[in-house]
């Protein structure tokens, strides 16, 4: 098995003990080719939503806030929240993106990281 399988078979595995809890995963897709990102978000919403866990996923990539967008949709859920992060004035700003105001980012092209 590559780097890519064990990362996700670890992270499926890591929603057992975190049942009821909380699971924070930096850079999720590191080690994953692209194509793949939108099958891991599925997994991924689906096993928080059955083990009742609250995913933190760091990214600095657009694809995969697309691939998760997608996965989202698919599950027809409205769970997916994006917390951009930015510096303004020497202090930390925080920008929330609920999954409808993603669809639209995505629509126009318009930055999200």
């Amino acid at each position: 098995m590559g780097e890519g399988t064990k990362r996700v078979l670890a992270l499926c595995l890591s929603f057992l003990r975190a049942q009821h809890g909380v699971i924070l995963v930096d850079e999720i897709e590191n080690g994953l080719h692209y194509g793949v990102m939108a099958d891991v978000w599925e997994k991924v919403g689906w096993l928080a939503s059955e083990f009742d866990v609250q995913v933190f996923a760091t990214t600095h990539s657009y694809e995969c806030i697309v691939a998760a967008n997608n996965a989202f949709t698919e599950l027809e859920s409205d769970e997916l929240h994006l917390h951009h992060l930015y510096r303004q004035d020497e202090r930390v700003k925080a920008v929330t993106y609920n999954k409808d105001a993603i669809d639209t980012n995505i629509e126009y092209g318009w930055e999200l990281r």
